[in-house]
């Protein structure tokens, strides 16, 4: 979800893009085919999640970010699109495209690495990514590198779920992040 504006003249004239705090993501989980005495579990933690906000690993694929210490935030005052950390193992490699969860006392936010950097020698190194910080981190948050979560609430997907003849469950929602 985008809170990024342009503004186009109507005379032809150039294209001027604003950057807005509030951008935040939305992921679409689909769960593979369950027996129902399977699917009640999660049937029943879905209904919860409509009122209340839900914590799911934030899916990067294969990925698998290794090693990477306890990363927190270095130092406090940030904002924009670069954040110090501290806390990381020594040459940690953070990857263009890589997520990133920063976990304050309000809630998780989830952020896109968009410039590769790595660890220095004392655990420290700075990430840029996208969209901008929403709220200021305090010196000390947590920050979610090797499993990153989303937190939001969960909306179904068209009725909630499928049963096929065979009786098997399909579940798929999407969480939005709050924040």
């Amino acid at each position: 979800m985008t809170s990024v504006a342009e503004l186009r003249s109507a005379l032809g004239g150039s294209i001027q893009r604003i950057n807005r705090k509030g951008s935040h993501f939305a992921i679409d989980y689909v769960m593979p085919p369950m027996e129902y005495d399977q699917a009640m579990t999660w049937i029943g933690l879905l209904a919860a999640a409509m009122a209340d906000t839900v914590i799911m690993p934030f899916p990067q694929g294969a990925f698998d970010a290794g090693p990477v210490g306890s990363p927190v935030v270095d130092g406090s005052g940030h904002g924009g699109t670069m954040l110090p950390i501290r806390g990381l193992t020594p040459a940690t490699p953070i990857v263009t495209g890589q997520v990133f969860t920063l976990v304050k006392a309000d809630g998780r936010y989830n952020y896109i690495v968009t410039q590769a950097t790595t660890a220095d020698g004392d655990g420290k190194a700075t990430l840029r990514f996208a969209p901008m910080l929403r709220r200021p981190p305090a010196d000390g948050d947590q920050v979610l590198i090797a499993a990153p979560e989303i937190e939001g609430f969960a909306t179904p997907a068209g009725s909630g779920w499928a049963m096929d003849t065979a009786r098997h469950v399909g579940l798929a929602f999407t969480i939005e992040e709050r924040n």
